[in-house]
């Protein structure tokens, strides 16, 4: 990050770090192999930075915050 510090969390697992960024993004990285495994994008319409995430400790939920909104993420897991 060039001007922000953003925060980083763990989901409930502790397999999946989940990172905010300047660019509108947040990142999801596999701990284990240190790749990103998603970017799930903010829809506001310009750029900025999403500073703040927390992840449910039971639920597979994500809170996640850039500049005024707030956004309350769901995940599933994929059956392979």
């Amino acid at each position: 990050n060039r001007t922000y510090q953003v925060e980083n969390c763990f989901n409930n697992k502790s397999s999946l770090v989940f990172s905010g960024s300047e660019d509108s993004h947040i990142y999801v990285w596999d701990l284990v192999d240190s790749k990103v495994k998603q970017k799930l994008r903010h829809s506001s319409e310009k750029i900025s930075v999403v500073h703040s995430l927390s992840y449910h400790p039971e639920n597979d939920m994500l809170l996640s915050a850039q500049e005024q909104y707030v956004y309350l993420w769901s995940f599933q897991e994929k059956n392979d």
